[in-house]
């Protein structure tokens, strides 16, 4: 832990983040797989604690067999279970916005809102939104007016006073692909422009500091 932290003050590393398994899927219709989905996120999210990070990102889940509404309440019913076995008092549990490719959830703000819900600080559950996640799923950040809707439906649905942490990434696919296939920063389809225009604009809509990580 000491050695942990020396060193991210010695490469000047600031609001440290760590990202969940992948494995971890918290939709799951399958109760067995749901509930170790439940049991690995608590240790990270306690590992996270250990650590002193700012929180723990996760992907939301993937309905696979079941559907989109039963796949979202199953999350909605994961994260209070979640918090009362992690117990933590400062890192948080960041749900990633995906790019809705196949059956994984929390694409649109519309989605993330409603799982922030019953949740949201009071569970210490946050958001950490991705840039090419966000283009894949149909906001364009290529222009203007895609991260204005962004922007616009994050206020909406109460999403953006949540957001604690910011993923830039370039998209190889286009807009409105619902692919999610990341490319270096100013290769892609967001085009530097808008990698930019989103890494200067969000924080300030958003109005605190948030962590940002390539």
């Amino acid at each position: 832990m000491h050695k942990f932290r020396t060193k991210l003050d010695e490469l000047e590393i600031v609001q440290p983040l760590s990202h969940a398994s992948y494995l971890i899927n918290l939709a799951s219709p399958d109760d067995e797989l749901w509930n170790k989905s439940i049991e690995a996120m608590v240790i990270e999210w306690q590992r996270a604690e250990q650590l002193g990070l700012i929180g723990v990102v996760v992907h939301p889940g993937a309905f696979v067999s079941s559907n989109e509404q039963a796949g979202l309440l199953r999350i909605r019913k994961a994260l209070p279970k979640i918090y009362k076995l992690a117990k933590p008092k400062s890192s948080f549990l960041l749900l990633e916005n995906t790019a809705g490719q196949g059956s994984c959830l929390g694409w649109n703000m519309e989605q993330l809102g409603y799982l922030l819900e019953e949740s949201g600080a009071d569970l210490k559950v946050g958001v950490c939104i991705d840039s090419c996640h966000a283009h894949s799923a149909g906001y364009d950040l290529s222009t203007p007016a895609g991260l204005k809707k962004l922007i616009a439906e994050g206020t909406q649905y109460n999403v953006l006073e949540h957001v604690r942490a910011i993923h830039l990434n370039d998209s190889k696919r286009e807009a409105g692909s619902r692919v999610d296939r990341h490319e270096h920063i100013g290769f892609g389809t967001l085009t530097l422009e808008g990698i930019q225009r989103f890494r200067s604009y969000a924080p300030r809509v958003i109005g605190k500091q948030v962590s940002v990580s390539f």
